[in-house]
């Protein structure tokens, strides 16, 4: 019996080593993705970096002429620059990514192994950007922090891995993309209100703009997100790998929650059409920097 009791236990040992091994082979595939990156991908991601780096400094230097610019404080200063950085990559991004979504049939039929060399494009401009806005945001400590730095963090990560798997599930990541559409009235609309235009007819365009462009691409556009997940869940589950699945859900799940709470429990209507005050006060509580 105490025989039997110890082979048990040995069995036992033996099976949790075989997990904890595996969960290591997961942590150690996850972190060394990047060396899996072909060249002409890390290219396109350093030359992204560069150049948002690089508009954060000539984007000062052009806007110190401007009046409304000059008496912001260092913080909105560094801020503004960032949205600057953020709409760009925004008007970039969205028309290549659109048109991916669109009229791509063959990666929309087949989300999990089809490739499209533009939906590759469109992650090494996100890894590049999503990254650089990552050490500013650590840097001069850009409120909200830690909703940023989760969303950028994980989004970088994921599309990293998504290219050095050559683009294995692209489809998912491109899809979410979409939600850069909201980023330039988003970040006008700040502007607005820090120019003390928030009251202004252009200002209320953009608020609405912001409003119905939030609500497309960001809330009435999950249910086909996640009709694909489900439609192709067996090739997820046995075609991509245990750590990239584990990104995939997270960035979903994120995006998905912070998204429908900000629109239907945060304060949207007072950002949108409140008083400076208010609009100071929604992005104080909630932030409105999620890219």
């Amino acid at each position: 019996e105490n025989g039997a009791h110890q082979s048990l236990y040995f069995c036992c040992t033996l099976h949790n080593l075989y997990r904890y091994l595996n969960m290591l082979e997961w942590v150690l595939e996850l972190f060394m993705a990047p060396l899996y990156v072909g060249a002409k991908y890390w290219m396109l991601i350093l030359a992204s970096f560069v150049a948002c780096q690089a508009s954060y400094i000539l984007g000062h230097v052009i806007f110190l002429n401007i009046e409304g610019y000059k008496i912001l404080s260092k913080e909105d200063q560094v801020e503004w620059q960032t949205r600057i950085m953020s709409t760009l990559h925004a008007l970039v991004i969205f028309p290549f990514v659109a048109y991916v979504v669109v009229t791509d049939a063959s990666l929309r039929n087949n989300p999990v192994f089809g490739v499209n060399p533009w939906s590759l494009f469109c992650l090494c401009i996100g890894i590049g950007y999503f990254f650089s806005d990552f050490v500013q945001v650590v840097r001069y400590r850009i409120k909200p922090m830690a909703p940023i730095i989760a969303h950028h963090l994980l989004a970088g990560w994921a599309f990293l891995c998504c290219v050095s798997e050559m683009g294995i599930a692209s489809w998912y990541p491109t899809y979410l993309l979409l939600t850069e559409a909201t980023a330039p009235f988003n970040n006008t609309h700040w502007m607005l209100t820090k120019l003390n235009m928030e009251h202004t007819k252009v200002a209320k365009y953009i608020g609405m703009g912001f409003a119905a462009s939030w609500l497309l691409f960001r809330v009435l556009n999950n249910p086909y997100l996640l009709y694909q997940l489900w439609a192709h869940w067996n090739e997820l589950i046995t075609g991509c790998p245990v750590y990239g699945q584990i990104l995939l859900f997270a960035n979903v799940i994120f995006l998905i929650s912070l998204n429908n709470y900000w629109f239907f429990f945060g304060p949207f209507k007072a950002l949108v059409f409140g008083t400076k005050k208010e609009k100071e006060e929604a992005i104080e509580a909630d932030g409105t920097k999620i890219e």
